[in-house]
């Protein structure tokens, strides 16, 4: 004979459920609010663009990795070119970004063209060793280093083509659930804080060893070597390009025709 013993759940126990939800939430709350009103500031990436533009469309815009951001210098590239039609020097962007996946920016470009933004606009994508990016749709779409290229421009509508990749479930979920918290500073950021908030940290604890140390010319003044700046626009290289070309990312969004 076998006798069962019934586990009798604490009474009141839906205040502490309640009461921890509350403190949990209030927290939240309280650190969003926290970084609203800080000097934290997002990396210069599609919406801060979108911000800034208004209702003016780009003229001329470079994507791509860290290699594009420290090889291109806009205001250079803006001040050799003439005059737009209406007398104007026109928009120039540089958006290259370290850790920034190519579908990045295909739904970063699709978002501001929907928006109208980049009517007669001419979109300079990375060519790293003269071959354009042969990522699909099936490839990482974003980086653990940096989701918030991914999630500060993706949509409900994006998530579909997430859950298709190759990468993996766990990847998959924390996107889809930081993607639907869209509007959470925190939520879509919170790396970038984390970074930030260390790197503010360190400085501060080592600014009076730095203050104290002798001052030495950088060996490398220019910040990066010449033989890693790119080229905006490569030529392409048949063995590897032509393999699957229509099946990439910058064969469906960069306007190239398939056939």
């Amino acid at each position: 004979m076998t006798t069962t013993t019934r586990t009798r759940v604490p009474e009141g126990w839906w205040r502490a459920a309640a009461a921890y939800s509350a403190a949990v939430l209030l927290a939240l709350v309280a650190g969003e609010a926290v970084v609203r009103l800080s000097t934290f500031e997002p990396a210069h990436w599609y919406p801060q663009i979108t911000v800034k533009l208004g209702a003016t469309p780009v003229r001329y815009m470079f994507v791509g990795s860290s290699r594009v951001g420290a090889g291109v210098n806009v205001t250079d590239f803006a001040n050799a070119q003439p005059a737009s039609p209406d007398g104007s020097p026109g928009h120039v962007f540089n958006n290259g970004h370290g850790f920034a996946a190519i579908v990045t920016h295909a739904i970063g470009l699709r978002k501001m063209s929907e928006a109208g933004l980049l009517r007669g606009a001419t979109i300079f994508v990375e060519a790293a060793g003269g071959s354009p990016d042969e990522g699909t749709w099936r490839d990482r779409w974003y980086y653990r280093e940096a989701p918030s290229f991914l999630l500060s421009v993706a949509g409900p509508r994006d998530l579909p083509g997430l859950w298709h990749s190759t990468m993996s479930v766990d990847e998959k979920l924390a996107a889809s659930a930081r993607t639907l918290m869209n509007g959470s500073t925190i939520a879509i950021y919170a790396e970038m804080i984390r970074v930030n908030g260390l790197a503010a940290a360190y400085r501060a604890a080592t600014s009076t060893t730095l203050h104290a140390l002798p001052r030495r010319r950088s060996a490398r003044a220019d910040g990066c070597s010449t033989s890693s700046a790119p080229s905006p626009i490569g030529t392409r290289r048949s063995s590897a390009t032509s393999r699957g070309w229509c099946g990439t990312v910058e064969a469906r969004w960069c306007f190239s025709r398939c056939r």
